[in-house]
């Protein structure tokens, strides 16, 4: 398993729960795929391990503390995926986080209310995407400091959240938008 590169981790079922507290990533990890929920509703040891992560997709998870501290410890993570993976109302993403992320999906976070980007966080980021993220009615505060997005893609979202960036001319002439 030294040269293992992909790695693809799920339950059997929706009641099961994983334990990966004293999970370990192999060295040459580049892609992760977790699907099921984790125990205590708390995400995996990071600090130290996945640095050559590049892929991320989570689903189902079921954590309960705002995990992108501990994911902002994967220094070449490219692509992040989080799907009814965390039940927390708010995100956060801080200066110096994710400095090579160019594609992330918030997908059906069902008690998202809030998120906030910071000013020097995820500044390769080149394609966003909400979908159906049914409690988010407005905008994220810090849109304008992900300079280098092309792309945003908002899909099932509430009418708040689409008027808000519809409605947003500036970003417009540089982001192409799709709300679905």
């Amino acid at each position: 398993m030294t040269k293992l590169t992909r790695l693809a981790v799920s339950t059997h079922g929706m009641n099961e729960v994983l334990s990966l507290e004293k999970f370990r990533a192999p060295r040459y990890l580049q892609k992760f795929y977790l699907y099921g929920k984790l125990a205590e509703g708390v995400i995996f040891p990071v600090s130290g391990h996945f640095q050559n992560l590049k892929v991320l997709s989570m689903r189902w998870s079921g954590l309960t503390k705002d995990p992108l501290g501990s994911l902002s410890q994967m220094p070449s993570l490219v692509y992040l995926e989080l799907c009814e993976a965390y039940d927390g109302k708010s995100l956060e993403f801080h200066d110096g986080w994710f400095p090579k992320l160019r594609r992330l999906y918030l997908i059906r976070l069902d008690n998202l209310n809030s998120i906030e980007i910071s000013d020097g966080a995820m500044m390769n980021l080149a394609y966003l995407e909400f979908r159906a993220l049914k409690n988010l009615k407005a905008v994220p505060k810090g849109l304008q400091y992900l300079r280098l997005l092309k792309h945003l893609r908002a899909e099932k979202m509430p009418g708040g959240f689409t008027d808000g960036i519809t409605g947003d001319q500036t970003f417009l002439q540089r982001v192409e938008v799709e709300c679905w």
